[in-house]
Order: C-alpha cells, then structure tokens, then sequence
C-alpha cells in the first residue's frame, strides 16, 4: 500500500485542503495521513471538530472513500511516530508552509537509508479569507453572543468513555469524520454500537454488504489509527426496542452524534435520566458538505459497485 503524509494548518478550509488530497490522489495514494502545524499546541475543542468537517468535506469531493487519517499530536501523535508510518513515500504541503515542511521533512528523514526517503512535494493552494463584517454594524448583543459562542468554541472537549453508533458500511467521509471525532474526544475507552446484519435485509444491494465483523473491524481499526492506544469495544445494534450500551452503562461520558442523529442521542439521555445516570455529552459533528452530496450514502456506493459488476451483481 503506498501512503503519503500531509502538512496542513488546522485552519485550513475545505477549498483549501481540496488541492492537498487532489495530489495525494494523482499520485495513487492509498492513504494519506494529515498532520498539522499546530503540533503540541492543538487542543481538542469545538472548532478543531469543525476544521475536521472541513477536511472530511474536501475528501467528500476528491473521493468520498480516500483513506484519510488525521494524526495529531492532541491525539499522541509524536514526531517519531510520524517517521515510523509505513509505506509513507511522500510529504505533501501547501506552498506557503514550504519552510515548515522542509523542517519537517528533515526530522522525518532522519536516520532514514537515501532510499526511503520522504521526497516533499509542494502543492499550489489559492488561500481564501473570509470576509469580516464591520463590528460597527454588530450590536452589542451581537457581540456578546459571538463571545459566548467563540468561548465554547476553546472548552476542551475530553472524555474518559465515549459512545459511537452506526453502520459503518464502506467507510467514506461521512463514517470517517464520526470515527475521527469519537477518537480525538476520548482519553481511553471508546463502545462502538454497529448496526447488526439482521437489521439490514432489507437494505438495496445486501447481497453486496459488507458483513458486521468486516464493518467492525473497519471501524475499530481507523478509530485506533487516529488515537495510537486508545481501547475500542464493539457490540452489535441487533433490536431498535433495546436500549443501548450508551443508555446502559453509568461510566459512559459522552455519545458522538451528527447533526441528523442528535435525536436519538437526546432520547438515549432521556433514557438515561429515567435510571437516574449522568446526563452523557452530545458531541455534535458537521454534515459532511453541508450533507448535501449523495455520494456519501453508503447505498448509492453500494449502487456504484453493483453497476461496475455488471448485471449479474
């Protein structure tokens, strides 16, 4: 498998990280690790969730399936970890961090036989600001709100047991930007509910389902890719009447949901209150491309694949 490691800031938005994964993909990169400038410095809040929907929305319109692992150093991800990635051929950047990525080229080369090498290769990335609206046309309330939200925004997000829940059917941006965020808010154990086979007979195309332990294992396996260390347990979502492990369990902490699946995290807290346990933490994730792409459905890549077999698929 040939894999590339890319150099970003981690306030880069989906445009701007477009040109980044577009190379990665030229260049036959099964998978590309995204690093940032940030390092040490990166903690893990609400804003750092949004930019990780902002890169899950540019792989959304590269390709929905590319293999995209963030590796932060808020995750544990340290420098000698980052030399040690295999099949690592290529370190991709913008232009503009040409020095930082010289540097980091450098320190990841080190010790390294001429060979294998990272070779740099630098990307033209047209850099796009945002247009500030005059404070004097913000009132004061205005202004007060837009405090509030950018304090919430810093509030560290870190919990020992975190929740996840779906199917998790051929991975694509949409499954990688809740697998990512579950990792990246939990400090030790996350509990992963996957949907069971048996809930989905029903679906188009079963025959071209992936079975639960071939989904469990892709969402175990990437989730442990971006947090090194973390422990993941996974069970099967066999019966909708049942309550979950997230409901059951009193250690759990937080439950990671998107914007669509909220309300079944605000009716599993429900249901929590009526055994008298903490109330969990919603972590809410974006919608990949403001949810608006249908080729993040796992069905229509199922239709995909069906096409490109033939009609005997």
């Amino acid at each position: 498998m040939k894999s590339c490691l890319a150099l970003v800031p981690a306030d880069s938005s989906a445009a701007e990280l477009e040109p980044v994964l577009a190379q990665a993909k030229s260049c036959s990169c099964d998978r590309i690790y995204i690093t940032t400038t940030d390092g040490a410095d990166l903690k893990i809040t609400q804003q750092l969730l949004d930019w990780l929907c902002e890169l899950y929305s540019a792989v959304a319109a590269v390709d929905p399936r590319q293999d995209a692992v963030p590796c932060l150093a808020a995750a544990g991800w340290a420098p000698d970890q980052l030399a040690a990635l295999p099949d690592v051929q290529l370190l991709l950047a913008p232009e503009a961090l040409h020095e930082q990525a010289a540097q980091l080229q450098q320190q990841l080369n080190t010790g390294k036989a001429p060979d294998i090498e990272l070779q740099l290769q630098l990307v033209p990335v047209i850099t796009i600001a945002a247009p500030e609206e005059p404070s004097s046309q913000r009132n004061e309330q205005q202004q007060s709100q837009e405090q509030q939200q950018e304090q919430q925004q810093q509030e560290q997000l870190l919990f020992d047991h975190v929740a996840v829940g779906g199917t998790f059917d051929r991975l694509h941006a949409g499954h990688r930007l809740l697998l990512a965020a579950t990792a990246l808010v939990c400090s030790k154990q996350v509990y992963a509910g996957i949907t069971a086979d048996n809930l989905l007979a029903k679906k188009s195309h079963k025959q071209l389902l992936h079975d639960y332990e071939a989904r469990r294992a892709a969402a175990v396996d990437f989730m442990v890719l971006v947090r090194p260390g973390l422990t993941v347990t996974a069970g099967a979502l066999s019966d909708p009447q049942e309550p979950t492990q997230a409901e059951l369990d009193p250690t759990m902490r937080a439950l990671v949901v998107s914007q669509e699946t909220l309300p079944g995290g605000q009716a599993i807290n429900s249901g929590r209150a009526s055994r008298g346990f903490e109330q969990l933490q919603l972590v809410v994730v974006g919608l990949v491309g403001g949810g608006s792409d249908s080729k993040l459905s796992s069905t229509a890549l199922r239709e995909a694949d069906a096409a490109a077999a033939g009609p005997d698929s």
